[in-house]
C-alpha cells in the first residue's frame, strides 16, 4: 500500500510538472498557483511517506478516530457504583464498557477461561449478554473483547445514568 502511495504521487507531480513545461507562462495566474499548491503538497506527503510509511491525512484521520472512540464511547465507573458482570455463578465489578469490550477487576490469582460467554447489568437497567475473550491481564484487571458491539444508544444510556450519579 504504502508504494502505491509514493507512486501516485510521483504521478502527480509528474503529470504537474509536464503542464508547467507544455503550458508554461500561457497559463492563468491562479492555474499557476493551484498547480504549484498541488506540487508542494505532492511533495510534502511523499516526503513524509517515506520519513513516516503513512500518509499525511491517513496519520491525522486516525488520531481522530482514536480520540473520538475513546472520549465518547467509553463509559468510566466511580468505585462502589459499579455494574456487575457475570460468568457462571462468579461475579466481577466493571471499571469500564465500550462498544468493543470492557475492563473489569479479577483477583490477581483468579483464572479466567479465555473464551466465555458473560452477563453485565448494566447500571442504567440494560442487561447485556455478551460472548467475551481475555485479551490482557494486568494486575488485579482484565480486559475483554465481546464478539459482537455493545449498540452505541445503550451506550450513550448508561453515560447518561453515570453522569446522573456523580451530581
Amino acid at each position: 500500500m504504502r508504494v502505491i502511495a509514493i507512486i501516485a504521487n510521483l504521478v502527480q507531480m509528474a503529470i504537474v510538472l509536464s503542464i508547467f513545461m507544455l503550458q508554461g507562462i500561457s497559463l492563468a495566474g491562479l492555474t499557476i498557483l493551484a498547480l504549484f499548491s498541488l506540487l508542494i503538497i505532492a511533495a510534502f506527503n511523499l516526503l513524509v511517506l517515506l520519513f513516516t510509511g503513512s500518509s499525511i491525512t491517513g496519520t491525522i484521520v486516525k488520531e481522530k478516530k482514536a480520540i473520538i472512540k475513546r472520549r465518547d464511547f467509553r463509559v468510566g465507573y466511580a468505585l462502589g457504583r459499579q455494574p456487575k458482570l457475570g460468568i457462571g455463578n462468579r461475579h466481577y465489578d466493571v471499571l469500564d464498557i465500550a462498544e468493543g469490550g470492557t475492563r473489569i477487576s479479577v483477583g490477581r490469582h483468579e483464572r479466567l477461561k479465555k473464551h466465555f460467554q458473560c452477563r453485565i447489568q448494566l447500571l442504567c437497567g440494560d442487561i447485556l449478554s455478551m460472548k467475551a475473550v481475555v485479551i490482557r491481564r494486568e494486575g488485579d484487571e482484565a480486559a475483554l473483547a465481546f464478539k459482537s458491539a455493545v449498540e452505541y444508544r445503550t451506550l450513550q444510556k448508561e453515560k447518561q445514568v453515570v453522569a446522573g450519579m456523580q451530581q
